[in-house]
């Protein structure tokens, strides 16, 4: 199964075609697919940004959860925030942690900087992604 993912990435969209790292999860038990695993595909955007993709990966084929983890980040934690320009975030993204299989978590670190001379300041925070919810939550 780890040759799948490079062939997906190449096959994908040209977004995923330059990745950095891939992450494979340790075997999931699934009574529908038997053995399985997730994939985080993680790129280098340029300009300092991340990104994350989610797949699950299984026998009967691959499936996308998250095109963008960046960007389920972005929108379900940091409403309030602009993204570019002179009064928003220059950079911002995703990296991959660990995974806790066993608890149903990704754990992402996300991380974002202001144009020079704003507020507020940079800023870094730990991410908990829920595998089966499907929802993010600021780490403790």
């Amino acid at each position: 199964m780890k040759a799948l993912v490079p062939i997906f990435a190449v096959l994908c969209s040209s977004a995923l075609a330059d990745l950095s790292a891939y992450h494979e999860s340790p075997y999931v038990e699934t009574s529908d697919e038997g053995q399985a695993h997730y994939t985080v595909i993680e790129q280098k955007c340029g300009s300092g940004c991340n990104e994350c993709a989610l797949l699950f990966i299984s026998y009967d084929g691959i499936r996308m959860l998250e095109p963008s983890l960046s960007e389920k980040v972005f929108h379900d934690l940091f409403p309030q925030l602009k993204r570019g320009g002179d009064s928003g975030y220059t950079h911002f993204g995703v990296l991959f942690d660990r995974w806790d299989i066993p608890n149903n978590r990704l754990y992402l670190t996300v991380y974002g900087s202001q144009a020079p001379g704003h507020h507020p300041a940079d800023m870094q925070r730990r991410v908990i992604y829920d595998l089966k919810t499907r929802k993010v939550a600021f780490a403790k």
